[in-house]
């Protein structure tokens, strides 16, 4: 199970250090982080820019199918439509949306607090910038690929580059022990 709270704490010091140090729900350990500046996404017609309730729009547009009904009341969850991107492979309020995810970097291009993991103050440590994402090919260059993995039972004493072969092990059975 998991649950989402967004604490509002007065104090930017008692702040960071939940940040840094954690704090214990129930007995578990928990990591909270700092809100980012995100994107206004409107719940009535899933434009930007503005909230339900200034919305010009006299009719609610479902956030998963894109039809003229409350999302809560959506009928068709299975047919997907973006109302912004206006394509059919992701909902409205998909948080993976090349829309939303264009419209974050801006936000975080103009809130430089966005790439801050904590609050600024006077402390030193609290003024870190968070690096960016590297690139997955710098992550996982191409000769860990798997497919570049010899098989297992090839001799050692080859000479030369290897040839990917595909897929080297075949699956277990369900009954195996692994």
């Amino acid at each position: 199970m998991h649950a989402f709270a967004i604490l509002v704490i007065t104090s930017a010091e008692y702040a960071n250090t939940l940040i840094r140090d954690g704090m214990s729900i129930c007995g578990i350990k928990v990591r909270p982080t700092k809100q980012k500046t995100e994107p206004i996404q409107c719940m009535k017609c899933r434009h930007w820019g503005h909230f339900a309730g200034e919305c010009p729009a006299s009719k609610d547009t479902c956030g998963t199918c894109g039809g003229k009904h409350h999302t809560n009341a959506c009928r068709d969850k299975e047919n997907l439509w973006c109302v912004t991107c206006e394509r059919a492979d992701h909902a409205s309020w998909d948080r993976n949306c090349p829309e939303f995810n264009r419209r974050c970097c801006l936000m975080d291009e103009r809130n430089p607090e966005n790439s801050m993991p904590y609050f600024p103050t006077e402390q030193e440590w609290s003024q870190m910038v968070r690096q960016n994402r590297i690139p997955m090919d710098e992550q996982f260059p191409g000769s860990y690929v798997v497919n570049n993995l010899p098989l297992y039972g090839t001799r050692q004493h080859d000479k030369g580059p290897r040839k990917p072969r595909g897929r080297s092990i075949a699956p277990l059975p369900r009954n195996a022990v692994g």
